[in-house]
């Protein structure tokens, strides 16, 4: 009879943990989840990424369109003021992206790069549901038109020297960029997801440091930042940036 208990006593306190046990079972798990969470969040980032490299590449896209319906015009810079106040590219390419055609630069929330903060944080009464698309991505200046509020800042498909090559839409916290925004340390790097009207034109390196961008011919790329500035304004400002440059 002693031996039945002696031997019930002994099967209950192996089927219990002792603390050792335990904290050897915590540390494990620990350790599992340390090492498997840089995977998951390099696989979110990779699943953010290639919905902006979508939203870059459907805009591209959307140019080609709006240039087919227009005599080879591209989409404009013009800004506020002037008789062609209207002709920007973020109300401009709206109709073709599915969008209502009004002059509004909130977009919905599939259109935004999932990493631009400053343009998911605002919102607007009228438009319930979309986000500014100014804070998202900007169309490259280089090679436009000087701003003047009585000029259609445009150029033709035409003028667009190797397309395949050259920058149209990019991650940015502005509506437009410019090569001399694009130094990572001096502008992006310092400032983050931030704007304002002496701080603007900045291409955004959002994504691991790195961006995303289209070209005139419609696809779309990931670049490290030494892909997209290099302080040259020599060839390397011609291939990658001007428009009207070989």
């Amino acid at each position: 009879m002693n031996g039945t208990i002696n031997r019930k006593e002994k099967t209950m306190r192996r089927g219990k943990f002792t603390l050792i046990e335990l904290l050897v079972v915590i540390a494990i798990i620990a350790i599992l989840a340390s090492m498997l969470l840089p995977a998951l969040n390099q696989a979110r980032e990779r699943a953010r990424r290639n919905n902006c490299l979508n939203n870059l590449s459907q805009l591209s896209r959307s140019s080609l369109m709006y240039e087919g319906d227009w005599g080879g015009w591209m989409p404009g810079l013009n800004s506020s003021g002037g008789p062609y106040s209207n002709l920007r590219w973020g109300f401009q390419l709206r109709s073709y992206l599915g969008l209502g055609a009004v002059q509004s630069t909130y977009w919905p929330k599939g259109m935004i790069c999932p990493n631009a903060t400053l343009a998911l944080s605002q919102t607007s009464t009228t438009y319930p549901g979309c986000f500014q698309m100014d804070r998202s991505y900007g169309l490259s200046r280089e090679g436009y038109p000087a701003y003047d509020p009585n000029t259609f800042r445009a150029r033709k498909s035409g003028q667009v020297v190797h397309p395949s090559r050259k920058f149209q839409y990019m991650d940015a916290t502005d509506w437009l960029t410019s090569y001399s925004r694009a130094e990572y340390s001096v502008w992006y790097g310092t400032l983050g997801e931030a704007y304002s009207s002496s701080n603007n034109n900045i291409p955004a390196y959002r994504h691991s440091t790195g961006l995303n961008v289209s070209y005139y011919d419609g696809h779309a790329g990931a670049l490290n930042r030494t892909e997209v500035w290099n302080g040259s304004t020599g060839s390397f400002y011609n291939e990658k940036w001007s428009v009207t440059a070989q």
